[in-house]
């Protein structure tokens, strides 16, 4: 066959492999599952290599490149030589068995018979060289797959199957030819050598199975988070809800899923506490499927006649929550989880707006409001979580203003204490920003949840977790 194989384009190319005839046949068919492979390879190679993700693959760069190089240096350029290779060289097989099967003489078809079966021993090696070509790709397509771009791991997958389909093509054409070849000591050399591929194929046809097995189990997770996740964007959560306590059992039940699914959701940020959920600005944006915006100014808005800075709004209708950077960061995250509220609880589609608040405001205000008050004050607050964080700090379940305790938070008396606190609300605001106790310092006990000191006072004698 004149010219060389990879210039055709495509379509003809494979027009030629569907053409009913030898040329190119399976052998390059092979050589072209690898150079496929290939090609995979060092996309999701360069994928990973990009600036962005430098970092974070940053321990696999070194060898991922190596891995980069060995294709673009040698690989490639093999099969890209035995692509081409067996198609001549099979060729040779096939003209000598055409002109065998058309000569007349006996001892000359004998002699094209001989010369066909010489032919047929370097087209039955060069699938062997295909096929180790095959297992070193797949080799590293099973790197690439675990180390690589955990995003392009379809990629990486196709080019491990690729590869170990390039192996079993091979093994195929070389047990068809040894069925026909005499058994000498060099087609006892091609035996040996197809054995040791065997041994490595059925390792990385393992190896494949389970990469496969992965991506299933991952699949499976993905759609059981869906299931999970899609009674809450749902949108419309209030029409059932009659109660606070009914607003505190949805958030528990949403957080509990966030917990479930933790590993689908901040995949590459692997959380090791509770405490980390409570970010509604993540929530909002990973598992509500909002785009969410800190802006510099969102306006000045007038209701029931007051004129107040916008702190956040939402627009159900373009899946849009936007929030003020010009409040403190207590009040920013406050708002964050107020439109979650919104965004989870309420049916309005119109863009909302609203005021400032953290969570510490008594004066009356629209039943809508009052649920994404409370939804906030339950999702950055949770009971169980807060109760614990309490005993942590304080060592006991609670808070009881005695000598001891006295003497351990300021170092003075019941009574001196009591004159500074004045009453309940003062002492649970002292608790709440309190950092030194019992001869410990710590992060008070607002900081660590992010919100204002006044919530946090509130939140612990709502909890009861106080006497004065």
């Amino acid at each position: 066959m004149s010219g060389k194989l990879t210039d055709i384009a495509t379509g003809k190319l494979l027009e030629k492999f569907g053409a009913g005839n030898h040329k190119p046949g399976s052998g390059s068919a092979s050589a072209m599952q690898g150079m496929l492979s290939a090609q995979l390879l060092r996309t999701v190679i360069d994928l990973t290599n990009e600036p962005k993700r430098k970092k974070t693959y940053s321990e696999y760069i070194a060898e991922l490149l190596r891995i980069k190089h060995e294709i673009e240096s040698r690989i490639y350029g093999a099969l890209e030589k035995l692509f081409q290779d067996d198609s001549e060289q099979f060729d040779k097989v096939i003209t000598l068995r055409d002109q065998r099967d058309k000569e007349s003489n006996p001892l000359k078809k004998r002699d094209l018979y001989n010369e066909a079966q010489k032919a047929l021993i370097p087209a039955t090696e060069i699938p062997l060289e295909i096929a180790e070509l095959c297992l070193e790709l797949g080799d590293f397509a099973a790197y690439v797959f675990d180390h690589g771009f955990q995003s392009a791991r379809g990629d990486s997958s196709v080019a491990l199957q690729s590869a170990i389909a390039g192996v079993a093509s091979c093994l195929s054409i070389v047990d068809l030819n040894l069925a026909s070849l005499s058994l000498d000591e060099r087609t006892e050399k091609i035996r040996q050598r197809k054995a040791g591929i065997k041994v490595k194929y059925d390792l990385i046809f393992s190896s494949g199975n389970e990469k496969l097995n992965i991506l299933e189990r991952e699949s499976n997770a993905a759609m059981l988070y869906q299931q999970s996740i899609n009674h809450f964007r749902r949108g419309n959560l209030a029409d059932s809800i009659r109660s606070n306590s009914e607003i505190e059992d949805l958030v528990r039940r949403l957080q509990n899923t966030l917990w479930l699914q933790r590993d689908t959701i901040w995949k590459h940020q692997p959380l090791g506490n509770p405490i980390e959920l409570l970010k509604p600005d993540v929530v909002l944006k990973k598992v509500m499927n909002y785009t969410y915006v800190e802006s510099e100014m969102l306006g000045i808005y007038e209701q029931d006649g007051e004129l107040f800075e916008i702190a956040g709004l939402i627009d159900k209708k373009q899946g849009l929550v936007q929030v003020s950077k010009n409040f403190p960061d207590e009040i920013k995250n406050f708002t964050a989880a107020h439109e979650l509220g919104h965004a989870i609880l309420h049916r309005q589609a119109k863009l909302h707006r609203d005021r400032p608040i953290d969570g510490s405001v008594s004066a009356q205000r629209n039943l809508q409001e009052m649920q994404a008050d409370k939804f906030a004050t339950y999702f950055l607050m949770p009971r169980r979580l807060v109760e614990n964080v309490f005993f942590l700090i304080f060592q006991m379940p609670k808070f009881v203003l005695d000598e001891a305790t006295a003497l351990a938070i300021r170092g003075g008396s019941v009574a001196s204490l009591r004159q500074k606190c004045n009453n309940i609300r003062g002492l649970s605001r002292l608790l709440a920003t309190v950092d030194f106790y019992a001869g410990k310092s710590f992060i008070p006990i607002s900081k660590i949840f992010n919100v204002s000191t006044e919530t946090m006072a509130i939140r612990l004698e709502e909890l009861n977790l106080l006497e004065f």
